[in-house]
Parts: structure tokens; C-alpha cells; sequence
């Protein structure tokens, strides 16, 4: 897919709003697969936005360009299987899904007006800064894929992805790649222990086209931050630069959501992958378990 993004309401660059809902999760698929979004996020990309089809379909709209707002937000708060109303999480989940497939139908040039620009949902009970969840990190890919020559903003999501905080992004030097191995040196910060730690497929690549723009005879060239002062200048510039992100992914607004989330959402995928907590702390680089567990909103018997 091409990461340039039309305006939807350029007549040269949008097609009809005309989109029959049938085909709607098959064509967001390939749209992702495009993308280079991993199997997992597709997977339930395509099962929430199947079950938005039913919905709609059921309520006698068949066209997402004859879609009523207010059903948006009926599928998003309607409830569970059981009858039950739907958890935060769930909510969230619909929420991300149908804005992600907006978002992806204005980059092919569909012009559909996104209705969860504006639509709230209620925060996770009890939690300060949460994890994303895998739909809202394929949001913040995309936000950060302005154009076919950005590559600063898609490889500072690369690194969060890969567990980094701010401070260790900043800091982040050619020699600390190796990108055969699709691993990245982080050095370590105040909260965090010196590391390596695993790229994402996704990072991968656009942490390539990065370096394919750099001089990478200057091995000791920072691949982010070319201040003199890396520790705080360094260290904010990254942090204002991931705000802005999380906003243009829709995301700004919500309380329990911040620059932490993304590394939080790299280590919940550890620890749901291994099933250890042990794992997914020693690439966090925290110094106890205790630390990890709180980055990823866990309690000790795993409960969300």
C-alpha cells in the first residue's frame, strides 16, 4: 500500500463513498497485508469488522457510504454474546477497528468520513497508562506513515515497538543495528538495564529505509536525535514526537493512553507469547518483576 496519504476530499484522489459492506473485511485485509501488519492484527481486525457487518447488515444498511453515525456507536457500546454490556477493552477494540478501516480506505482513496473521530469510550477501571491494543498499534503505524520519504516518525514507533523508552530512542546509534539479526542495542536509562532486544517484522523494515538515507559510514551517527544533548533534549524531543503521533492516530484524548503505551503493548505481546513474565520483563530491561507488571498493567495471576 502506498504509505502516502490522499486527502479523502480531493475529487482527483477519492472514489465514491460507495462501499458495499459484504466484501468490506476482505478488502481491509489485503489493504493491511499490503502494509506489512503481522497475521495476528489482521486476524482480529477482520473478526471485529466482521461482526460490525452483521451488525449493520441486520440493522438494514448494506454500504458504509449510507452508514449512520449512530450506529457506529451502537456497535461500538452494544453488548456482549452473553447480553452483558462490553468491557473497556472490547469497546476500545471496536472503536480501533472501524477507524483503522476508515483510515485505510482514505489512503486507497475512498472518501468516507471517519465517525469515531469524535467518539469516547470509557477508560479501563483503575488504570493510569494501559497497553495498546494490537488495532490502536496498527493506528499508530499508520499515523506515522505521512509519506514514501518519512522515515524518522515510522522508526521511532520501531524502536517503542522494540521495548525502547524515550530516553534509550534518543540514544540509539547505526552501530547499536544489527539488522541482519533484526535486533536493536538498547543502553539502558535511569528505569531501564542496557539490552538487546528484538525488532518487529514491521520495525525491521522501516528502520532499513532509515538507514538507507544515512550516511552509514558514520557508525556513530544517532539514528533519531542529532542534538548535542541526548539525555533531555533528546529525551523530550522524542516524547513530544510520539505524542503528536498518538493524537493523529486518534488516540490523544484518551486518559488512559500514553508515549509509555507502546512499549507496554510490546511487553503484554511477550509475556501473552511466552506466557512468562520473566520474559517479558528482561526486554523491558526492568529490574524486577514487580516493575514489569505494572509497565504492563498484569496482576500476578494475569488478569487484564
Amino acid at each position: 500500500m502506498n504509505a502516502t496519504r490522499p486527502d479523502p476530499g480531493h475529487p482527483e484522489a477519492a472514489e465514491s463513498g460507495s462501499v458495499p459492506l459484504g466484501p468490506l473485511p476482505g478488502r481491509v485485509d489485503v489493504l493491511m497485508a499490503d502494509a506489512g501488519h503481522s497475521v495476528a492484527s489482521r486476524a482480529i481486525t477482520a473478526a471485529t469488522l466482521a461482526r460490525f457487518v452483521g451488525f449493520a447488515e441486520a440493522c438494514g444498511v448494506e454500504d458504509l457510504g449510507s452508514m449512520p453515525v449512530d450506529l457506529v456507536a451502537e456497535f461500538v457500546s452494544a453488548p456482549s454474546v452473553d447480553g452483558s454490556g462490553p468491557s473497556a477493552a472490547t469497546s476500545q477494540l471496536r472503536r480501533s477497528v472501524l477507524r483503522l478501516t476508515y483510515r485505510l480506505l482514505a489512503a486507497d482513496g475512498v472518501a468516507a468520513t471517519d465517525p469515531t473521530w469524535n467518539l469516547s469510550v470509557p477508560p479501563r477501571v483503575g488504570r493510569r497508562v494501559r497497553p495498546l491494543n494490537d488495532v490502536e498499534a496498527v493506528l499508530v503505524r499508520e499515523a506515522s506513515l505521512v509519506s514514501l520519504a518519512e522515515s524518522r516518525l515510522p522508526t521511532l514507533v520501531a524502536l517503542a515497538e522494540a521495548t525502547a523508552t524515550a530516553a534509550e530512542i534518543a540514544r540509539v546509534r547505526l552501530d547499536d543495528l544489527d539488522l541482519d539479526d533484526g535486533r536493536v542495542r538498547l543502553s539502558g536509562c535511569r528505569d531501564t538495564v542496557e539490552r538487546s532486544v528484538a525488532l518487529t517484522d514491521w520495525g525491521s523494515v522501516q528502520i532499513r529505509r532509515r538507514t538507507a538515507l544515512l550516511d552509514t559510514c558514520d557508525s556513530d551517527r544517532r539514528l533519531i536525535y542529532r542534538g548535542a544533548d541526548c539525555r533531555n533534549a533528546g529525551q523530550a524531543s522524542v516524547t513530544v514526537a510520539l505524542r503528536r503521533l498518538l493524537v493523529k492516530a486518534g488516540l490523544g484524548d484518551e486518559p488512559d493512553v500514553g508515549v509509555a503505551s507502546i512499549r507496554a503493548w510490546a511487553g503484554r505481546r511477550l509475556f501473552e507469547s511466552s506466557g512468562r513474565i520473566e520474559v517479558a520483563a528482561r526486554e523491558l530491561g526492568c529490574r524486577s518483576l514487580d516493575a514489569a507488571v505494572r509497565i504492563m498493567n498484569l496482576d500476578w495471576h494475569g488478569e487484564q
